[in-house]
């Protein structure tokens, strides 16, 4: 996981410029059967990560949300800000999140749900 935003930015280019190196890929949108490439970079670093490999058919998702859409959930992000940004995925129900954030079932039920509405 980059720490900085220079270091996501680099990892974005070096894998776009890696799988450009590559003789058997191609872009969602060229040829039927392509393997679907998608980055989750941390929340302050997607934007950025999206204009570099956006390009190259490369799909940017979120690493996870919160389930509900408002309220006092400091430093939580909604379903619909990931969506805003142009994530089509998120992670959801990772083992770090339910090692270390403690993520049950039935949150991240939750944010399945919610993320189904988007």
């Amino acid at each position: 996981n980059p720490t900085t935003e220079a270091d996501a930015l680099n990892l974005a280019t070096g894998f776009t410029a890696l799988l450009n190196e590559l003789e058997d890929t191609c872009a969602m949108d060229d040829v039927e059967g392509c393997t679907e490439v998608v980055l989750f970079p941390p929340f302050p670093f997607i934007s950025k990560v999206m204009d570099i490999v956006g390009k190259s058919g490369i799909t940017v998702g979120a690493q996870q949300v919160y389930y509900q859409d408002k309220g006092a959930f400091t430093g939580s992000v909604a379903a619909s800000m990931v969506k805003s940004v142009g994530c089509e995925f998120v992670l959801c129900g990772h083992s770090e999140r339910r090692s270390l954030f403690s993520d049950s079932d039935a949150n991240i039920n939750a944010k399945v749900k919610k993320v189904l509405e988007f």
